[in-house]
């Protein structure tokens, strides 16, 4: 009987304002072969250049792997499950309170 073992690095990246290219850049330095896409809805308004199919054929041209896991993600404020989260007691991204 044979035993593999396989070792897998989990790193993570926002695209913030990047460009494809310094993603690319930022991947390859890290020795990334396979972005998994974590957003619930892989679209963004402010960078259509990190559209899913965007962003998928320029991974593509460069040699990388793109997959899309929203499971892998967080909770979407309206999730059910994001009651039972303990992230649920901290006000979503962005929320101040204010008086």
């Amino acid at each position: 009987m044979y035993s593999y073992c396989f070792e897998m690095r989990v790193l993570t990246i926002g695209h913030g304002r990047r460009t494809t290219d310094e993603l690319v850049e930022a991947l390859v330095e890290t020795g990334v072969r396979t972005l998994v896409d974590v957003r619930r809805i892989p679209f963004s308004r402010r960078n259509p250049q990190f559209n899913q199919p965007a962003v998928e054929a320029a991974l593509a041209a460069a040699g990388f792997e793109y997959r899309h896991a929203e499971e892998l993600g967080a909770f979407a404020p309206t999730s059910p499950a994001r009651s039972a989260s303990p992230a649920s007691a901290f006000p979503p991204s962005g929320a101040t309170r204010r008086g």
